[in-house]
């Protein structure tokens, strides 16, 4: 008997999203990777994201506790979720690579010391982006210059200074050893803390730019 896949959880984090859901969960309920659970939390909609989210039998949708506290609602999901790997993904995410599971696993078991994963992107209908990790630079966050997506594709599997959440790929052990997200940070800096504590236990951050 083949041993069964390792499961991943993919955590999706929405707040009034519904425009970007209608073209964004479609795309991971089809990724092609046997053992996975989808898992929304939602922090407090108002706009239909919910009733929207409930029409797919296949999603988990959790609701946080605290409304509008983004930190606080991603450790609150992650800490439910049922996946050795986690995949934290923002709801205006179109992910298109459909084995993008598969290989991240591949890579986070190759990677030298491997602690997160962040995703490169692009913006919707640009040609250039920003989007591939942060950096520390003298004045602590280096600010990225544009680059092409032929560019950022050939930058896969460096290390970076920490990740983006808007893709983060991470063992769900490393996370809970870690204690997730810093909610006391409330209006940014949580990625870059987060990429910090990685560096500071030995470890790397690194790109998935495939």
């Amino acid at each position: 008997m083949k041993n069964e896949p390792i499961m991943i959880s993919v955590v999706m984090l929405n707040y009034n999203g519904l425009r970007y859901l209608k073209r964004t969960i479609q795309p991971i309920l089809d990724l092609d990777y046997p053992n996975f659970e989808f898992i929304v939390v939602d922090n407090g909609s108002t706009d239909g994201s919910i009733e929207f989210v409930q029409k797919f039998k296949n999603i988990r949708l959790i609701m946080s506790p605290k409304i509008g506290e983004k930190n606080f609602a991603c450790n609150y999901a992650i800490s439910r979720a049922m996946g050795e790997y986690i995949l934290l993904l923002d709801n205006d995410i179109i992910v298109q690579e459909r084995e993008i599971l598969s290989n991240l696993i591949l890579n986070y078991s190759n990677l030298h010391k491997a602690g997160t994963i962040t995703l490169a992107y692009m913006d919707d209908g640009e040609e250039l982006s920003k989007g591939y990790g942060g950096y520390f630079g003298y004045y602590f966050s280096y600010e990225n210059p544009y680059l092409t997506s032929r560019q950022i594709s050939k930058m896969n599997n460096i290390v970076v200074g920490c990740p983006a959440g808007i893709g983060l790929f991470i063992k769900y052990s490393l996370w809970k050893e870690l204690g997730g997200y810093d909610e006391d940070l409330k209006f940014g800096g949580d990625d870059n803390d987060l990429g910090i504590r990685i560096c500071l236990k030995g470890l790397k951050n690194y790109l998935y730019s495939k």
